[in-house]
């Protein structure tokens, strides 16, 4: 998607109830493209070095850096699913990584 549309989607998204929405199918998708380290079959952490799985992370990392952008810029009066907020978590220490 072009970033001038994801603006103009996001701010009018945050100038009405839709924000939350948008922000937890954001982090949904890209957490399903995150090269996650834990997986439910090993639950090790070994596979957070692996040069494999780097071309993933290049490609999604951007997304999450504009994640949190957008984390820190909004007011918070609005409510985003705990699950999603979990998630979001879980790729900002993931990609931190």
């Amino acid at each position: 998607m072009h970033r001038l549309v994801q603006d103009v989607t996001i701010l009018h998204a945050q100038r009405t109830s839709d924000f939350p929405n948008l922000y937890s199918n954001v982090v949904k998708t890209v957490s399903r493209t995150w090269p996650h380290i834990f997986t439910s079959d090993d639950g090790m952490v070994g596979r957070a070095h692996h040069v494999g799985r780097w071309k993933d992370c290049k490609a999604a990392f951007p997304h999450i850096v504009h994640l949190h952008h957008q984390y820190r810029s909004v007011s918070w009066d609005q409510s985003i699913t705990p699950e999603a907020l979990k998630e979001f978590a879980r790729l900002l220490l993931e990609a931190g990584w």
